[in-house]
């Protein structure tokens, strides 16, 4: 009994107690805090470390002068941008002129294809049978011409024999009123002279009976011609649309335009194509491009398209081809720059593409000066473009025209390590650099070999600059 008792709680104990059962959500709620606390501690390490005091100046912007680019050697990089490999001047684009369902893929994506070769083929049989059933009315329609044509000879035949009735009544006429003109001459007799005047008025009646019949059968030989001659313009209008339907059925058959790779084929074996679908591409085979004509399109930055120039000589680099550089030519210039991305894009074309080369392939240009002219004009003498510039003293590890240097990121307290290419210009312990730095960063210009990547620095800015 004395044991129980030693083991109660006094009032303030029970207090400071947990509620029997909930220990377990204490822990957990104990260990969530610590792991909130950990990564906090993690992610702002950086606080943990003393800064470094470092010395920055600020990277100005200056214009260099083109002709002294292209008084340069030729093998100079004037500037690189990044781009991305195309067809040139466009990729092609094989569609079908008829509807119908796909019968027959002969193609795969990659593919190699002469000009000729077929690419897929449409279901057919509904084409044949209207082949065979305009046949069989063009040839309804010949024989129905060839009754019209024997027509036409009978009654101009019969016609004819109308006009030999005709010419033997009018004669029999002249002889009756020969008679006639004698009788009232010579004759005293009433009842012979009456004869002789019926029998010209006789006469006289049954011309006209012949001359009307004449003239209705002509009209009637009019009528069958006209008949004829309606039955040829529909035979015509068959067969137009004979010829159409014998095109559409060559169309079936969907042959490469071109001798080049196939670079998407978009079709499947029972998919129907729509020459009138919503999709832009429901009437489209595959696409190709040809392998020897190839261009990269790349975006050049504004601080250097004012370099740019068409017929530049340039230099492409790939990743699938390393080392290997493509000779190239600039084109052609976009009229218009991306704001997005501060670019201007221009078109390299490849003298001599490897066959290995594809399109959307990611590519590297180096931009070369043009040849040096005899007579340069005082405009071209004065064109310009935009660099950078840093204090020599930024500067640290060149190695092959490649330089690391130091900026302060955009929160303005840690640092920031870049590869940058180096340019000609050099002037009062200012250095040219052609890429890897904008004009208005800040570089840092002491203390950079205790720097790393994301280290806190404490800024100190060049006397006479502000931050």
């Amino acid at each position: 009994m004395h044991n129980i008792e030693n083991l109660k709680f006094s009032s303030s104990e029970r207090h400071l107690a947990p509620p029997a059962g909930n220990t377990k959500i204490y822990w957990i709620l104990i260990l969530l805090l610590m792991g909130f606390f950990c990564l906090f501690l993690y992610t702002n390490r950086q606080l943990l470390y003393p800064s470094v005091d470092v010395l920055v100046q600020r990277a100005v912007a200056s214009k260099v002068s083109l002709q002294d680019f292209q008084s340069s050697s030729p093998e100079q990089v004037l500037f690189q941008a990044s781009g991305w490999i195309e067809p040139e001047p466009y990729m092609i684009k094989t569609a079908s002129f008829v509807e119908g369902l796909v019968s027959e893929v002969m193609v795969l994506n990659g593919q190699i294809v002469l000009r000729g070769d077929v690419l897929a083929t449409l279901d057919d049989k509904n084409l044949k049978l209207s082949i065979a059933e305009v046949e069989a009315d063009l040839a309804a329609m010949e024989s129905e011409l060839k009754v019209i044509a024997e027509r036409i000879k009978v009654a101009s035949k019969e016609a004819a024999l109308i006009h030999k009735k005709q010419e033997t009544a009018e004669a029999e006429l002249a002889r009756l009123q020969r008679i006639s003109d004698i009788l009232q001459k010579s004759v005293e007799s009433l009842i012979q002279k009456e004869d002789a005047r019926l029998n010209v008025e006789r006469q006289r009646r049954v011309i006209q009976e012949v001359i009307t019949e004449r003239d209705l059968k002509e009209a009637s030989v009019l009528v069958i011609k006209a008949e004829e001659n309606a039955l040829r313009r529909k035979i015509e209008s068959k067969k137009a649309s004979l010829a159409k339907i014998l095109l559409d059925l060559e169309r079936t058959v969907i042959r490469s335009p071109i001798e080049g790779i196939i670079q998407k084929v978009y079709v499947r074996v029972g998919q129907k194509v729509m020459l009138s679908g919503d999709n832009m591409d429901s009437a489209t085979i595959a696409d190709l491009y040809d392998p020897k004509r190839l261009q990269v399109r790349v975006d050049v930055a504004l601080a250097d398209a004012g370099g740019l120039e068409i017929g530049m000589p340039c230099q492409v680099l790939t990743d699938i081809l390393p080392g290997v550089r493509f000779a190239g030519t600039v084109t052609s210039i976009v009229g218009q720059a991306d704001l997005a991305k501060n670019t201007l894009q221009a078109k390299v074309k490849l003298s001599d593409p490897h066959w290995r080369l594809r399109p959307e392939m990611l590519a590297r240009v180096e931009f070369m000066p043009l040849a040096k002219k005899t007579d340069v004009s005082h405009t071209e003498s004065t064109k310009t473009m935009i660099h950078a510039y840093v204090p020599a003293t930024a500067l640290s590890k060149t190695t092959d025209k490649k330089t690391e240097i130091w900026i302060v990121s955009r929160d303005g307290m840690t640092a920031e390590k870049r590869t940058v290419t180096l340019g000609k210009g050099q002037s009062q312990g200012w250095q040219e650099i052609r890429e890897g730095v904008n004009p208005g960063e800040w570089v840092i210009c002491s203390n950079q070999s205790l720097l790393l990547p994301g280290s806190r620095v404490s800024v100190k800015h060049h006397q006479g600059e502000q931050r």
